[in-house]
Order: structure tokens, then sequence, then C-alpha cells
């Protein structure tokens, strides 16, 4: 949490916008192994900052293809033992100043939510 990545929004729903992040830059470890590309969720809460007002649907503010600049605000292991289960990426579009492509002034990090389920 806390890396600034890029990417492209790959689905947009009611509640927000998937974005495939960009996989990090080949090393010169002859024993690197290209990462897969991750999905992350920018949930609609976290497409603007708040002075800028609330989104109706994301689609009002984001678009498909568009290539952004995303905060990692989590990452979410999946549950044990669940083989099928994905890691869950929490991703700000609304704490990236556009201008610099840095985090904004003032942009205070969300507590973690970790896996609800697993703590039921």
């Amino acid at each position: 949490a806390g890396d600034i990545v890029h990417g492209t929004v790959t689905r947009i729903e009611s509640y927000g916008a998937f974005v495939a992040m960009d996989p990090p830059p080949p090393s010169n470890d002859d024993n690197y192994q290209r990462p897969r590309h991750y999905k992350g969720l920018v949930h609609v809460s976290a497409l603007r900052p708040p002075e800028e007002g609330r989104v109706e649907h994301p689609i009002d503010v984001i678009k498909m293809d568009q290539r952004v600049v995303v905060l990692v605000l989590e990452i979410i292991p999946p549950p044990p033992l669940d083989e099928r289960a994905n890691y869950k990426i929490r991703l700000s579009l609304a704490a990236i100043d556009p201008a610099t492509n840095k985090v904004r002034e003032g942009f205070v990090m969300p507590a973690p939510r970790g896996n609800r389920e697993q703590d039921l």
C-alpha cells in the first residue's frame, strides 16, 4: 500500500471502476519472471476528491480504456484455503494530483478495511 501505479480502466460498474495495473519494469536479474497484471477497484467514493463533489456514477468521471494514475490503498490477501480467490486491491484516483501524478497535499490514507469475510 502507498505505491503510485499506472493502469488502464477495464470495467466500470455503478460502485466503481476496475483498473488493470501495469506490471513493474523488467529487472536485470536473469531469474526475473514478468509478473501478471493485477486488477484493483477504485470505489466510486475514491474517484474524485470530496471537495469536488459526489460522483453519481463512475461513467461521469472515468471512461473505458482510459489510462490512469492511482494510489494503492490496500492489498487484501485471499482467505486461507481458498485457492480460487484472488487478492483484493483497493485503489484511489482521488488521492492523486493530476498535475503532478503525486499524492495530493493533505491526503490521509484511510484505515485498512481488511478481509471482512475472514473477520466474521
